[in-house]
């Protein structure tokens, strides 16, 4: 059994602060530690209920596995119905994070978890793994993040920093996803940098500045803007099409 001062320490793991502060984060859900697992992530601990003792025992391997009854479960999850598998992880160091050159996908504001996690899924289905994010962004390690990416954060390079630095260094053409933009033709090309911005408030001055171009997805114009995560996958199926 899970012992008083592990629920203590795997609850705080649902604020940022104590994930900061620990460099460790939780995971939840079979399918998404079988990803972890896969990609090599490191796994302290893997916890499950009763029923799902023995699945997570084929999962994990060599990786301990704690047993914790429905009310501690609760407790340590940040899901209203947890499945009854979460898995305790350290997160990875930026230097083992790296990946070689090619197209990157780089997001300004996006605040939304849930948005963040499903824009880095749509670019990992399209094969555009070099993320970067602005300060202000979502944490990467937020449980919803977690969830809406379904595993696809542990297969790409995500850094987050400030966005205009991460820009000037990636050192390739940066294009600014804009509703008064040129044609989305100029994403076809070898490599360069596509930076979204939230609905609400676009892309920064700042980082406009930093920008060589601006692309926009055509339509009739009646709605003020698209969410992010939609915009972002019409413009990745830009890129690789």
């Amino acid at each position: 059994m899970l012992s008083a001062a592990q629920i203590k320490h795997l609850t705080s793991l649902q604020l940022k602060k104590y994930r900061q502060k620990y460099a460790e984060f939780v995971i939840e859900g079979g399918k998404i530690l079988a990803e972890a697992l896969q990609e090599g992530v490191e796994v302290k601990a893997v916890i499950a209920t009763p029923a799902q003792l023995d699945k997570c025992r084929l999962l994990a391997g060599n990786i301990p596995v704690l047993e914790a009854d429905e009310k501690q479960m609760k407790n340590i999850s940040s899901m209203s119905e947890p499945p009854g598998i979460l898995a305790w992880c350290s997160m990875r160091k930026a230097s083992e994070m790296q990946q070689p050159d090619g197209w990157q996908l780089a997001l300004d504001g996006i605040r939304d978890p849930g948005n963040l996690g499903t824009i880095i899924r749509t670019a990992d289905w399209f094969g555009v793994r070099n993320i970067l994010l602005s300060e202000d962004c979502a944490d990467i390690y937020n449980p919803k993040t977690l969830q809406s990416s379904m595993g696809s954060m542990f297969r790409c390079s995500i850094i987050q920093g400030t966005l205009t630095d991460l820009l000037r260094k990636a050192n390739k053409p940066v294009f600014a996803a804009a509703a008064d933009g040129d044609s989305m033709d100029q994403l076809r090309t070898a490599s360069g940098v596509l930076v979204i911005g939230s609905e609400s408030h676009g892309i920064s001055e700042e980082v406009k500045r930093v920008c060589d171009h601006s692309v926009a997805i055509p339509g009739d114009g009646r709605t003020e803007s698209l969410n992010a995560a939609v915009a972002a996958g019409i413009l990745l199926y830009g890129m690789v099409n």
